[in-house]
């Protein structure tokens, strides 16, 4: 696939690839894809939750804080993995 970048978002790659954050620019693409991917995720989740307020479907705090604090250690972990 080839993608023509505005050319401000082509010196930020650029500029990303030569400060040794990223080996490629092909490297940086595929982590702003994920990026794009985790954040649509995250959207969704989010829809869920609003619909299920809007439902009265809610839970008590100790029944959802675990799998958060899940959830934010690991990506955690998933950032300090791809660092």
């Amino acid at each position: 696939m080839n993608v023509k970048l505005p050319n401000n978002q082509e010196a930020f790659i650029q500029s990303l690839v030569a400060n040794g954050r990223f080996e490629s620019k092909a490297d940086a693409m595929t982590e702003a894809i994920r990026l794009l991917e985790e954040r649509e995720r995250l959207r969704t989740e989010v829809n869920q939750g609003v619909e299920q307020l809007n439902a009265n479907k809610v839970l008590e705090e100790d029944e959802v804080f675990p799998d958060i604090l899940a959830e934010l250690n690991e990506i955690e972990r998933q950032r300090s993995n791809s660092s």
